[in-house]
């Protein structure tokens, strides 16, 4: 992983090899030319990311139940169009304007799958794509669906 990679407000692992902890902080600033990235974790610690050691720490975030449900998720086995009883996450995201838009994960062949509506598609939906990595998850957001806060 490198600050080519990453974007303000993703989320990533550190792993501390000191004491073999992992923790959780945000991208907070990027420098694309020197490589480094400030990250702030849940204490409020500022962590600078600046060296090929250091860059080694950095692990993304396996996208999971427990994830989704950190940033708000709701989970329940229930009919999504015609796809009978999966594991559905759903969250509600509201924009400035308050207008609403629902996104709705399944949880399929090990992977998280985007579920969009389709007219053409035979359950008039389609899955994909599908996510292993919450920054790209964060990214697919941002970039498709104008969602900038997970």
């Amino acid at each position: 992983m490198n600050a080519e990679n990453l974007r303000i407000g993703d989320y990533v692992h550190i792993h501390f090899l000191k004491n073999t902890t992992t923790e959780q902080a945000k991208v907070e600033n990027i420098n694309i030319e020197n490589n480094t990235i400030i990250l702030v974790n849940q204490r409020k610690d500022i962590i600078k990311i600046d060296t090929e050691d250091k860059w080694e720490q950095i692990k993304p975030i396996p996208l999971d139940e427990s994830v989704l449900k950190q940033f708000g998720y709701k989970d329940s086995i229930k009919t999504v169009y015609g796809l009978v009883n999966k594991n559905v996450y759903e969250k509600v995201y509201i924009f400035k304007d308050r207008s609403p838009i629902l996104v709705t994960l399944i949880y399929e062949d090990g992977v998280f799958k985007l579920v969009q509506s389709d007219d053409e598609a035979f359950y008039g939906c389609k899955t994909k794509p599908s996510f292993q990595d919450l920054h790209i998850f964060q990214h697919y957001l941002s970039d498709n669906m104008y969602i900038n806060n997970i």
